[in-house]
């Protein structure tokens, strides 16, 4: 579904990325994890176009990465940002309306979607008809999701959507976010600075550093074999994490 090859990017000559090649199956659930500014949110950003490689190449479902191919790829694309990036000036309901009418659907089709991502997030319409300011964190985080779902796309990328959450409503989403991600076969690209998320939501973790990927691999494959000393710090640091 996707593949990096030897992919650099730099911002005003810092390099951010470095010769990074990784690839991701077709309905696989994959962690990007790191501490801030290690690459993984502009490696995401690259799936979606919004920053272009200076150099090295990016497929996606097969398709190289290009100006010509970019909008296609697009439409394959569902993301989510932290605290679900809705616009403030429109409720939850007119934020996912939007998003079907800007594909040309029509209102019975956008209404049935609309009740059947509302069960799939445990979402009722008296809270769609709200406004972001009049919703809880979670909420705002569900419809975040409802909307990235809306077009049934194959790949979903997932910006530390949990990351501004409190500690009980992020793990009843971090539960919601894997039965979903199962439940609909959906390939999943998540980034997080949390080892603990990464593992549980995840079926191979890449952990970078300074744009490179230290080490690949399961949850349990990072506890117990830890491939340089930065890895081991960086799980040691977590200290909720425990070797199964």
């Amino acid at each position: 579904m996707i593949r990096f090859e030897a992919v650099d990017k730099f911002f005003n000559r810092v390099q951010v990325l470095r010769d990074l090649s990784f690839h991701v199956r077709s309905g696989e659930r994959v962690a990007l994890l790191g501490l801030s500014g290690s690459g993984k949110t502009t490696a995401l950003k690259l799936i979606t176009g919004l920053h272009r490689a200076d150099s090295g190449r990016i497929f996606v479902n097969n398709a190289e990465l290009t100006s010509d191919t970019l909008e296609s790829i697009r439409s394959s694309i569902g993301y989510v940002i932290q605290d679900g990036g809705l616009f403030p000036h429109l409720t939850g309901l007119q934020n996912l309306e939007l998003v079907a009418s800007a594909a040309g659907w029509e209102m019975g089709k956008t209404r049935a979607r609309i009740e059947e991502l509302a069960q799939v997030t445990h979402l009722s319409f008296e809270v769609l008809e709200k406004y972001p300011r009049q919703l809880s964190g979670g909420q705002r985080q569900r419809i975040g999701l409802m909307r990235a779902l809306l077009k049934d796309p194959p790949l979903l990328l997932l910006d530390e959507p949990l990351g501004a959450l409190d500690p009980i409503t992020r793990t009843e989403l971090q539960v919601e976010l894997r039965e979903i991600s199962t439940r609909l076969q959906k390939t999943v690209v998540l980034v997080t600075h949390d080892l603990f998320e990464a593992g549980y939501l995840a079926d191979r973790i890449l952990l970078l550093c300074e744009g490179q990927i230290l080490q690949e691999g399961t949850l349990q494959d990072l506890v117990r074999a830890p491939a340089t000393p930065f890895v081991k710090t960086f799980v040691e640091s977590q200290k909720r994490i425990e070797a199964p």
